[in-house]
């Protein structure tokens, strides 16, 4: 990325500097003005797409940086958990459970239950249930949960 990075500066570096001679060309008489404005536009144009796919870099950059950062978290935590569960008591359990469970559905004779794997610092100590604004109003029959945590049944 950073090399995409570079030679996206560099092609507007080159562009720029395709504008100045070709002000220049049109100062000094060598082409006409409906010739400069053609051309100029054309540059313009290239110089707007090159900008646009700095920006879609930088995003896509900005993206994995925070991508990076939640899956390190996750894995910190599954690790704190798989290293506390040998010496947990039943009260630290069951406070783990309720920590990470998101919701339970049951129909008929099946039940499924979703956990939440908490996302940040400050959200391991809440309950997953507690941050979901749905559980205030009507229960929602979708099963599409929080974008911020991971869920999965099971």
């Amino acid at each position: 990325m950073q090399a995409r990075q570079e030679n996206l500066r560099r092609g507007q570096v080159s562009l720029r500097q395709q504008l100045d001679r070709l002000t220049e060309a049109y100062l000094s008489g060598i082409i006409p003005l409906a010739e400069y404005q053609r051309r100029r536009q054309e540059l313009g144009q290239r110089c707007n797409a090159l900008e646009n796919q700095a920006q879609q870099l930088t995003s896509q950059v900005n993206r994995q940086k925070e991508l990076s950062g939640l899956v390190t978290h996750m894995e910190d935590f599954c690790q704190r958990v798989r290293t506390g569960l040998a010496t947990a008591t039943f009260e630290q359990k069951r406070q783990l459970v309720e920590l990470l469970v998101d919701r339970v559905i049951v129909t008929d004779s099946d039940v499924e239950i979703r956990y939440a794997i908490p996302t940040s610092s400050g959200s391991e100590h809440i309950r997953f249930c507690h941050l979901r604004s749905d559980y205030f109003g009507t229960v929602r029959t979708t099963s599409s949960a929080s974008a911020s945590p991971s869920t999965a049944a099971w």
